[in-house]
């Protein structure tokens, strides 16, 4: 059997959405300007660690719903699971930058660009564990040319 019978546009989606969470974390999720010197932390830095390890686990089950290991609606669920997961640390941390910390005068705190794509990737993975198909294809699927 070859790769192409084992993977559902939703598994294609959700490698795509794993990958978008990794760049995510390694992206600018606060910044600090103002005072002495401007300060920026990235994801792996803090709470993208968590997202992280998330995020291979969805690629674990991802895999493992390919491959019919897991059946489609565990695969789903876990995925939802997953996806929520990144999505509340994203929300968590974008919020926090904006009511969570109180800055002196004359210092600005401000949400990076990489916990806004942790956010917003996180949601993407919940619908795509909503609404895809998680099932393993069909055995007998056709070969494209």
């Amino acid at each position: 059997m070859d790769w192409y019978h084992k993977w559902r546009p939703a598994h294609l989606a959700g490698l795509v959405l794993v990958a978008l969470v990794v760049v995510s974390a390694l992206l600018p999720w606060v910044r600090v300007s103002g005072g002495a010197a401007d300060v920026t932390t990235t994801g792996v830095e803090g709470d993208g660690i968590i997202t992280l390890v998330a995020a291979l686990a969805l690629l674990a089950v991802i895999l493992g719903a390919a491959y019919r290991l897991i059946n489609g609606p565990v695969a789903a669920a876990l995925a939802i699971t997953a996806g929520a997961l990144i999505a509340a640390v994203g929300i968590y941390d974008w919020a926090d930058a904006f009511w969570g910390v109180e800055a002196e005068p004359g210092v600005s705190l401000s949400a990076g660009s990489g916990v806004m794509l942790t956010a917003i990737t996180g949601l993407a993975i919940v619908l795509d564990g909503v609404f895809g198909n998680w099932g393993p294809a069909p055995v007998s699927a056709a070969r494209p040319d």
